[in-house]
């Protein structure tokens, strides 16, 4: 397995923007629960060599991962678009603001910005990069993918213990065999993504809006 690297953090410190800001989300294909983004700035000097891509981490690797990068992380940034945001703005909005609200968690000064995939959304910032598979590639933006999926498995996993029925500490809202068939039997949850296609036709469950400290 490939270690994420800092040449595309380099690249931004050759030109003196000491302070690059990784940026990466999750919970884009979710049905249920938010779409989460982190933020995170790196020391140009860390011992992160167990950090990778979330996806390539099970949960204890990830969670370990996690405790290292707030150890040593410069600042770290959290921000989080809502079910209700994702059906009435649409994925690509939401995505936007869940990244533009983990930077300003950051509350630390950024001079660039790197994220993962091929739309920068950050376009309008002069000093920002989209990376097909910045996740693997760079230290920063798999740290950020880290910290995100750490973060929104543990609120999926509070959302469990208010709506048991639907499983969403197992399959954290995914569409597992196991969700599909809550959806069956119960129709659609609060925390549910109303306007996403796989879901057109299930009721609601009529469950009321809890919410998550």
């Amino acid at each position: 397995m490939k270690r994420p690297s800092r040449k595309a953090e380099r690249v931004w410190w050759e030109q003196g923007h000491r302070l690059v800001a990784g940026i990466d989300e999750v919970g884009r294909g979710a049905y249920a629960g938010p779409v989460t983004a982190a933020a995170v700035i790196l020391p140009e000097r860390c011992r992160l060599g167990a950090v990778r891509d979330s996806k390539m981490l099970d949960g204890l690797s990830r969670e370990s991962a996690s405790m290292l990068i707030k150890q040593q992380a410069v600042a770290i940034g959290l921000g989080w678009a809502s079910p209700i945001e994702v059906d009435q703005y649409g994925l690509t909005e939401a995505v936007l603001r869940a990244g533009q609200r983990a930077l300003a968690d950051l509350r630390s000064p950024y001079d660039a910005v790197l994220l993962d995939g091929n739309h920068n959304y950050l376009k309008e910032f002069a000093r920002s990069r989209s990376i097909i598979k910045a996740d693997q590639s760079s230290l920063c933006v798999a740290a950020a993918s880290v910290i995100a999926k750490v973060a929104r498995d543990n609120y999926m996993q509070r959302l469990a213990l208010m709506y048991p029925e639907f499983g969403f500490d197992s399959h954290k809202g995914y569409g597992a065999p196991a969700h599909w068939a809550a959806l069956n039997l119960l129709g659609l949850s609060p925390q549910h993504r109303r306007r996403w296609r796989p879901l057109a036709g299930f009721q609601d469950a009529g469950l009321r809006i809890q919410i998550v400290d």
